[in-house]
């Protein structure tokens, strides 16, 4: 059985269906009673805190006033209740959760009254995160509040509620202030200036919405109020179809473009020209170049010189070489003290850091294409159910150039190996990027097949038909990982309880005597396993989420145990205890040490890495992306000569044996120009994931040692005091 199904599909309906414009029928929604007036609320209460008396004595604790307001919401459900003492009841439950600091009850208790009365939901919730924002809460408590804040705030100016958006950007602000948190800090400071223009821009379409109010087909209303939504808000889907009704002739045909989505590189470009050319003249222009990058990246893998070096140029100028990152900033080096404890981690995704990231760390202008290239591959090789699959992504397929399915079918890997590049590539469901329907399926399907247990490994299959059990632990990695960026990136709750639940499956299937994993729960453990584990639980702990210090400690007995020295100052990692040194292995076991806070000088590291330069990226002798994946994560934290030497050869290597022609077009093939070493087992599929994670090393996670030799700075306070 799947785990919590109704909050999977109420995240479905809420984040995936992108797209669609669709209009509530007033006629057919259950009409609201309205709320019971002041003297019926306050015979009510003194009903309800006569019968309850003794609980509210009891209930002193924070802990005890929530579990007290969970029970009222029960008893408000009940058939007895009346009107006005169920909203009571409701009333008391809110304030009484609020008091206690747990904004999950006492927005229980919002909607739960917005159900059934004329309750101004939005105003109520900001309220209570009003209240909460004075509680003396933990730094790790705040960042969350700050997270909340803003998540009410964009559900606010949906709804065109700018009075409420201020409200909780406000919160929000304050929230990341005593947080300590410089990237939350700054991206607060910036919703307040956009909720401002927001709302100076809406107040002066009065005239509009009347107007339209009175006739939906006047030409003038539709084009105001179309500009609107489309390039102050960037709500596409609600304002297209206004601009095709407005006066503004290039509008009009733009959006008719667009709304049929285009599917030839040339009518995409053509596209992107138009918004290009809107963009030069309407204000404010982020949104409308963000749906112009959309079509030129698009467009992109099937381009050709003159073309491609035209529009390649075009994208440069905009400050977007891949135009596929987020909005967001870049957290600064010296506010990160120790990364994966603050969630701080994935602050280096956003658009407007990647650019600079790229000049500092060592990307380039071809790098980015290729990754560009590479999500648009996955994009239209994504199965229907949102899933992906290591062998049957060839039903996606327009030609017959996607040659090289895997032997090893997992859904699960499969899934979580389609997901992770959108993920460093700052693509999130909540994000206003090309991806986002993409991401939203994808992280559905995997939320949805998630076992009461926490376990995310759907079972897989080989060529033969027989079970795979070996795939299972991996997979279940993969998609933790998937599951806690996601939940790193987006604050979605229900996102981040399926995550926890997989962190707490990992943490229970190790062997408790070798501190390993393997192929199944409790086996006693290979490196090449751990390496997944290891990382899916610091994954989650950069999200915030909750990692047992026994798990990691037995992590670390494990690395210990397959730890060897070799020779001229080289050591190593095994795949089990008593073995000898792989290249793969050590690039796994160096990566864990530096997650598990070894030292620049640690002995196990330098000899790591010694081992790692004497094994570089080569077609010729060995193609093995798996060992590149791992190793150019760990020379990436190292920041000095070794990671530009390697960097430079592994990122030519993946740039120029991509493929860029047919439906293959973005992705590498496993068996050209050499075969890979485990490329006929996971495929293009895991080929292409792996190729192109590999070249979002720069911007998706940042360099370690350069997080820990810098000395943390204060965070100042708003307005300077």
């Amino acid at each position: 059985m799947s785990i919590n199904r109704s909050r999977a599909g109420a995240f479905l309906i809420g984040v995936a269906i992108v797209g669609l414009a669709l209009a509530a029928d007033p006629a057919a929604a259950d009409k609201k009673a309205p709320i019971p007036d002041a003297a019926a609320q306050k015979a009510a209460a003194k009903r309800i805190k006569e019968h309850h008396a003794a609980d509210f004595d009891k209930a002193e604790s924070p802990a005890e006033r929530s579990a007290l307001a969970k029970s009222l919401i029960s008893e408000a459900a009940s058939a007895k209740a009346g009107a006005a003492e169920r909203f009571t009841l409701l009333q008391i439950a809110r304030d009484m959760a609020a008091g206690a600091a747990d904004a999950d009850t006492a927005f229980a208790a919002i909607e739960a009254a917005g159900d059934s009365f004329e309750l101004d939901v939005l105003q109520s919730k900001a309220d209570v995160l009003e209240k909460i924002a004075n509680s003396p809460d933990s730094a790790e408590e705040q960042a969350a509040l700050a997270r909340r804040a803003a998540a009410l705030g964009d559900q606010a100016v949906k709804a065109d509620r700018y009075d409420v958006a201020k409200l909780c950007a406000s919160v929000e602000l304050g929230a990341a202030h005593h947080a300590g948190d410089a990237s939350l800090l700054e991206k607060a400071g910036t919703r307040v200036e956009e909720f401002d223009e927001l709302q100076t821009a809406f107040d002066k379409l009065k005239d509009a919405r009347a107007a339209l109010q009175k006739n939906p087909k006047d030409r003038a209303a539709n084009l105001a109020i179309g500009k609107f939504r489309c390039f102050a808000k960037g709500d596409w889907t609600g304002g297209l179809p206004l601009l095709v009704l407005g006066d503004d002739a290039k509008l009009k045909t733009l959006a008719t473009l667009e709304i049929s989505q285009p599917k030839l590189a040339a009518e995409q470009v053509n596209l992107a020209d138009g918004w290009w050319g809107v963009a030069q003249t309407e204000t404010p222009r982020r949104h409308i170049l963000e749906l112009a990058v959309y079509w030129y990246t698009n467009a992109l893998p099937q381009l050709k010189d003159p073309e491609l070096t035209r529009v390649d140029k075009r994208l440069e100028e905009m400050g977007s070489i891949g135009g596929i990152g987020s909005s967001g900033k870049a957290s600064d080096f010296s506010v990160i003290n120790e990364i994966g404890k603050n969630g701080n981690a994935f602050g280096f995704r956003g658009q407007d850091v990647r650019k600079q990231l790229l000049d500092k760390t060592g990307g380039s202008k071809q790098s980015e294409r290729a990754v560009a290239a590479a999500l648009w591959w996955f994009a239209h090789h994504q199965m229907k159910e949102g899933n992906w699959s290591i062998k049957d992504y060839v039903q996606m397929c327009k030609d017959k150039s996607c040659t090289g399915p895997g032997t090893e079918e997992t859904l699960t890997a499969a899934t979580a190996m389609g997901v992770l590049p959108f993920l460093a590539a700052g693509q999130t469901h909540r994000s206003n990027g090309p991806f986002k329907l993409n991401v939203s399926l994808g992280i559905y399907w995997l939320i949805s097949h998630q076992q009461a247990n926490g376990d995310l490994y759907t079972g897989g299959v080989a060529k033969n038909d027989q079970p795979q059990p070996h795939c299972w632990m991996y997979s279940h990695a993969m998609a933790t990982m998937a599951l806690c960026e996601c939940y790193g990136m987006s604050s979605d709750k229900t996102v981040g309880e399926h995550a926890q639940s997989a962190i707490n499956f990992i943490e229970k299937a190790q062997n408790q005597t070798t501190g390993g994993w393997r192929y199944s729960p409790g086996d006693e453990g290979d490196t090449s396993v751990v390496g997944w584990e290891l990382m899916a639980m610091k994954t989650g702990q950069m999200a915030g989420l909750k990692v047992d210090p026994k798990a990691l400690a037995g992590a670390e007995k494990w690395l210990q145990s397959v730890a060897v020295a070799g020779q001229q100052g080289t050591s190593g990692f095994t795949y089990q205890p008593a073995g000898a040194a792989m290249e793969t292995m050590t690039a796994v076991g160096v990566l864990c040490k530096q997650y598990m806070h070894a030292g620049r000088s640690d002995p196990a590291i330098v000899g790591g890495i010694h081992f790692l330069m004497d094994h570089q990226p080569d077609l010729q002798n060995s193609r093995n992306i798996y060992y590149w994946y791992y190793a150019t994560q760990a020379l990436h934290n190292m920041a000095n000569n070794n990671w530009d030497t390697w960097n430079r050869k592994m990122r030519d290597i993946l740039v120029k044996t991509q493929a860029r022609e047919g439906c293959a077009a973005g992705s590498w093939d496993p068996d050209k120009p050499t075969r890979d070493a485990w490329g006929q087992y996971g495929g293009r599929l895991m080929m292409t994931s792996l190729s192109a994670l590999t070249l979002e090393i720069y911007y998706r996670y940042p360099p370690l040692y350069v997080l820990k030799d810098a000395a943390p700075k204060p965070v100042a306070a708003p307005g300077g005091k």
